[in-house]
């Protein structure tokens, strides 16, 4: 393993290396032996940056290992003393990166063949790779090839138990760059389904964390590159971003046309997961009925199909219809059920925002002491997992807790952070924080104050939430109601005066 006088010698060696000239690299490059060539071609190829042990781990199982980490640590002192690798460090950690024109140069002169010979090794790593992170889980891995293939990366395998479970840390963002070396690897080799099972494993996790437009990018790829049910279900899960963004007619359109290709494949689970995200549009068109009688066709579809488990999505989406139906105490049952199956799939993300739900529905009947319990789980989740829009919604149930019992003080600090969040990631939901915001001050009598933020929260939601348009327009209609009072009071108070 690389040691600390080895990680010296690299960072001060490359202050020193001359930068690459495309003119003289030939030159450098004849200077290697050929089976040190070879490496870097793979390398080069393979197009990935690691560190001292993932090369070592590439080279371990390839056709020309090192025999020592000596030598290997020789073949990178020299490779990065010719200018031939770049050195990245990032909290102390060094990464040896690709050049530009060089990267050019193998592209061209590498033969086809090997070209496909390096990149099969990447895939042979990756497989490693992922399969490594199942060893502090006990897990066993299945000695066929092909079906540890189908363990790792196909629906609710590995990869995507990792992704989708962020307390895992350093494990899960490791998972997730993982998947996106090997998709650009299978997608190379033409291995487009199998590519495509990634891309559909990580995309929200891509979005969640702040990589939307490479999300939608690999979702339009996979749409392209395949047909039948993988290609529905990307068209879905690519609904599902264009739906967070309210970009409802075009996610209601592929929306649907996911749905009918997917009952034609007779894929039922995933045209029962895509008929509640089209159920969840509905909710957002204000379309309840609608909504609620889709969402219950779903429920009762899992339990037919003896699928009970997966009914913490639909269960979870009927509460916050009912909710916004005023019918809490349903929403109350509904949104229960949902986070007891969210917790017994250790599904932290999705039991967060669930929470939130119960919290909403549990403050409409002024159970406040456990809508509060219910919001400060939600933002602990939330704080665990890296998720800042559901951090936001849960600041700003807590305001409002705050607000109900009577300690403006304490809620304020909360709207302040829970809008900056939502200023930060250009969120459509900053909506909501206006109106809040403007609840705040109406609390606080400050009515023009009020106005101002429910003027604002009623311009936004137009463009991006149309489903809290109404309460907007008549919060402004309240606030303006008691604005005239307060001016006729006073008026009054001076007539007497």
């Amino acid at each position: 393993m690389s040691n600390k006088t080895f990680d010296d010698q690299i960072i001060q060696l490359a202050k020193t290396t001359k930068k690459l000239d495309p003119a003289t690299f030939q030159e450098r490059l004849a200077s290697l032996s050929c089976a040190d060539l070879v490496r870097l071609e793979a390398y080069y190829i393979i197009d990935t940056a690691y560190n001292f042990l993932g090369l070592k781990t590439l080279f371990d199982i390839s056709d020309f290992p090192f025999q020592t980490d000596q030598e290997l640590e020789a073949w990178i002192l020299k490779c990065v003393e010719l200018g031939l690798l770049d050195v990245q460090v990032h909290d102390e950690a060094i990464h040896y990166t690709h050049k530009a024109p060089l990267q050019e140069h193998f592209l061209k002169a590498v033969p086809k063949k090997s070209i496909i010979k390096y990149l099969k090794l990447g895939d042979k790593l990756q497989v490693h790779l992922l399969s490594d992170l199942a060893k502090p889980f006990d897990l066993e891995l299945p000695e066929d090839e092909a079906e540890l293939r189908k363990t790792l990366i196909y629906p609710d395998g590995l990869l995507s138990s990792l992704v989708h479970n962020p307390q895992l840390g350093v494990i899960s963002s490791v998972a997730l760059n993982i998947a996106l070396n090997w998709q650009k690897i299978l997608f190379s080799l033409g291995e487009y389904e199998e590519a495509a099972h990634i891309i559909n494993a990580i995309f929200s996790t891509l979005a969640r964390t702040g990589e939307r437009k490479l999300s939608k990018a690999l979702l339009f790829e996979v749409m392209n590159k395949t047909t039948g049910v993988t290609k529905h279900v990307a068209s879905a899960n690519l609904s599902a971003l264009l739906k967070e963004e309210r970009d409802l007619d075009l996610s209601l359109q592929l929306y649907k046309l996911a749905a009918r290709g997917l009952y034609k494949h007779k894929a039922y689970t995933q045209w029962i997961k895509t008929l509640s995200e089209i159920a969840t549009i509905y909710n957002f068109q204000n379309r309840k009925i609608a909504a609620v009688l889709l969402l219950e066709f779903c429920v009762l579809m899992n339990r037919l199909r003896k699928q009970a488990q997966l009914n913490a999505i639909p269960l979870s989406k009927l509460a916050s219809v009912y909710r916004q139906m005023s019918l809490p105490r349903i929403a109350i049952r509904k949104s229960k059920k949902a986070c007891d199956l969210f917790r017994a799939q250790q599904d932290l993300v999705n039991l967060a925002k669930t929470l939130l739900t119960h919290g909403n529905s549990l403050k409409m009947i002024n159970s406040l002491k456990l809508a509060e319990e219910a919001y400060q789980e939600a933002l602990d989740i939330s704080r665990q997992i890296t998720d800042p829009s559901t951090s936001a919604s849960a600041l700003s149930g807590l305001a409002m807790v705050k607000l109900r019992n009577y300690n403006p003080e304490e809620a304020k600090p909360l709207l302040d952070e829970a809008l900056s969040i939502r200023e930060r990631f250009a969120s459509p939901l900053i909506s909501v924080e206006y109106e809040n915001m403007g609840q705040y001050y109406e609390y606080e009598k400050n009515y023009q104050m009020a106005l101002v933020w429910y003027n604002k929260a009623l311009k936004s939601a137009k463009e991006y939430m149309p489903e809290i348009v109404a309460i907007c327009e008549k919060d402004i209609r309240r606030a303006e109601q008691k604005l005239e009072q307060s001016r006729q009071s006073r008026l009054n108070q001076l007539k007497r005066n």
